[in-house]
């Protein structure tokens, strides 16, 4: 029996019950003390019951236990109050368990427990041995310096072009639902950064995306924007990116790049494991260079495992689904896959970092020629699908996020469109 099972075994019931309550653990109204301490450990006293209710924990309360980490003896009462507020006795906690202070709610976990003290003296309140060594490590990078702004993201890219594209005529799909070829190579101009391979994977990942948000619809073997459409190219750069997180967070539809990668996808709650990726990448340091092979130990010394029973909650999970080595190819593929693909993390120089600030967009259109028009990412508008019916759309300059249009006309040169007054006097 560890030490943390005898603290609390020498706990009263009325405080044992309470931790229970706390946790959810079902207790027997009338049995042995045995059994109550039996739940309790099985319950609490593991590494990863530690990691998980130390992920659920606030800002205010994670900052104390570093602090409790470090007092070794605990803290006397006076001093408890004085930091992290006061802590009323065990009976009143029964008829309000609802914690008022940092304190109560580290006292409410099971985690800070009282120690008895010699006579005379007030009892001290410390943690655990076995909460000590098992709470998340602070995380350790060495960075490489600052990274630049990020682009745009090469999904949303893809969205808008794809979406500008249809406009003008339905994309063919293939059986399976991917992009033919021919497709591939319509939107190809519009995303010269991408080569054609990455382009095909990345449409496979898109696709189901924009058809969950209502985006885009699938009919006859073709493609062509939804009622969604417009809404979502009005939106600020921002929402659209969001969108898309979210709806990859949710989304039904299996991951073609974790299978490729032939890891064990027994019981996987694909969703639990997409939000502990975009989780994990968001604790990276902000704005900072990182190598991509250090970031995987550094996050797995502070969050533990990538898959545990709550990446795989569809089956009983009594070790680790994956190796370390399996865990980390997984997160390098995320990293050049997804999590790149939708912006959470961004690129520079074999570089991986996590942009906070993007690239200012230019909210103007700007006219040239008779028949061409330039237009930022930031500047698109509704007005755009209507303006693809009738030209083509070809990228340029793809470092600053400009469209360009090339208007053919259909009518001949009495060409207008109400629009946007395009070219004044036309």
């Amino acid at each position: 029996m560890n030490r943390w099972s005898r603290w609390l075994a020498v706990a009263p019931a009325v405080a044992q019950r309470l931790i229970a309550r706390t946790h959810r653990i079902s207790l027997p109204r009338v049995g042995p003390a045995d059994e109550r301490l039996r739940r309790l450990r099985r319950a609490l006293c593991t590494p990863a019951a530690v990691r998980a209710v130390y992920a659920a924990l606030d800002a205010d309360v994670r900052a104390a236990l570093d602090e409790l980490r470090g007092a070794r003896r605990g803290l006397d009462a006076a001093t408890l109050t004085a930091r992290y507020g006061a802590v009323r006795p065990w009976r009143h906690l029964a008829r309000d368990p609802q914690p008022r202070s940092v304190a109560e709610r580290l006292l409410l976990l099971g985690w800070l427990l009282p120690r008895p003290s010699a006579s005379g003296r007030a009892p001290r309140f410390a943690l655990p041995p076995e909460v000590r060594r098992w709470l998340p490590q602070p995380l350790r990078l060495a960075d490489d310096g600052p990274a630049p702004p990020a682009p745009l993201p090469l999904a949303q890219r893809a969205a808008i072009a794809l979406l500008l594209v249809a406009a003008a005529a339905p994309l063919p799909l293939r059986r399976d639902g991917a992009l033919r070829r021919c497709a591939l190579r319509r939107l190809q101009p519009l995303l010269p950064d991408a080569p054609l391979p990455e382009l095909a994977r990345l449409f496979h990942f898109l696709l189901p995306l924009l058809e969950a948000r209502g985006l885009v619809q699938r009919h006859g073997g073709h493609c062509a924007p939804a009622l969604g459409a417009a809404a979502f190219l009005a939106a600020p750069l921002d929402d659209q990116r969001a969108r898309l997180v979210e709806a990859w967070l949710y989304c039904a539809a299996p991951d073609a790049w974790l299978r490729r990668l032939r890891v064990a996808d027994s019981g996987l709650d694909a969703p639990a494991l997409r939000r502990r990726l975009v989780q994990w990448a968001q604790a990276l340091p902000p704005d900072r260079l990182f190598a991509p092979e250090a970031t995987y130990d550094a996050l797995t010394a502070t969050f533990g495992p990538l898959a545990d029973a709550q990446t795989h909650g569809f089956r009983v999970v009594r070790r680790p689904p994956w190796r370390r080595r399996s865990g980390a190819r997984v997160w390098q593929a995320a990293l050049r896959g997804p999590l790149a693909w939708l912006g959470v993390v961004a690129w520079q120089d074999g570089r991986v970092y996590r942009p906070t600030a993007d690239a200012p967009p230019d909210g103007a259109w700007r006219y040239g020629a008779p028949g061409e028009v330039t237009v930022s990412f930031g500047a698109l508008d509704a007005d755009a699908l209507r303006l693809a019916q009738g030209g083509r759309w070809v990228l340029s300059r793809v470092e600053f996020l400009f469209c360009r249009i090339l208007l053919r006309s259909r009518f001949g040169s009495a060409f207008t469109t109400s629009v946007k007054t395009f070219w004044p006097g036309l």
